[in-house]
């Protein structure tokens, strides 16, 4: 069940379960999507940055568990369609003969509110059934740059040339000059991508007692 306004997020266990120990925004996601794990120790990664790098767990003693939230993904390329699973954050940009994420629309949709150790997005909780998006559309290279380095805390809002908004589902097409990064991980050759928020789909151990 998503987070409730004034509601403890997650429970105590008594007892540890059975994890994946996993060090990045990816691996977990790879997990979820080959259904291998979806229960989960974080030792890095956006979510990690996002609960204030959480102590990890004793095995077999108490915990605290945390739903979670990731963002199904379904991407064509190249006539193909494929399925995959991101938890931190997807965005669409030029790719780098075009300027990169300095020159054109920047769009990012963000289920953590974090991206490289950027807050994006002040109102984004991984468990709270929507996905932020983040867009950029007119700012020149030098306003780009400015707000890159004001959101290391958060600092870049409001502002007249970033727009955010709230969705649970998102459907959209990709030009040739553009590329898609999901969870930090490059794929080229996109035409369309649809996101839709998959709420409490796995769940995250931290060390009971942790203050989030």
């Amino acid at each position: 069940m998503t987070i409730k306004k004034n509601t403890e997020w997650g429970q105590e266990v008594t007892q540890c379960p059975p994890h994946q120990r996993v060090g990045s925004d990816h691996e977990m996601g790879t997990h979820l999507n080959n259904q291998t794990a979806n229960v989960f120790v974080l030792t890095g990664g956006s979510l990690f940055e996002t609960l204030g790098r959480p102590n990890t767990p004793v095995v077999g003693g108490l915990a605290h568990c945390l739903p979670c939230d990731a963002i199904s993904v379904s991407i064509v390329a190249r006539g193909a369609q494929i399925e995959l699973t991101a938890i931190s954050d997807v965005a669409i940009r030029n790719s780098w003969p075009h300027g990169g994420w300095l020159r054109g629309p920047v769009l990012v949709v963000t289920n953590t509110g974090m991206r490289r150790g950027r807050q994006i997005a002040s109102r984004a909780h991984p468990n709270d059934g929507h996905l932020d998006v983040v867009s950029v559309a007119s700012m020149n290279m030098r306003q780009r740059v400015i707000g890159w380095s004001k959101a290391k805390i958060g600092n870049h809002f409001p502002h007249p040339k970033i727009a955010i908004s709230r969705t649970t589902h998102l459907d959209l097409t990709v030009s040739p000059k553009q590329m898609l990064v999901i969870d930090g991980r490059r794929h080229n050759h996109v035409s369309r991508v649809t996101l839709t928020i998959a709420s409490d789909a796995a769940h995250v151990l931290i060390a009971s007692g942790t203050n989030l």
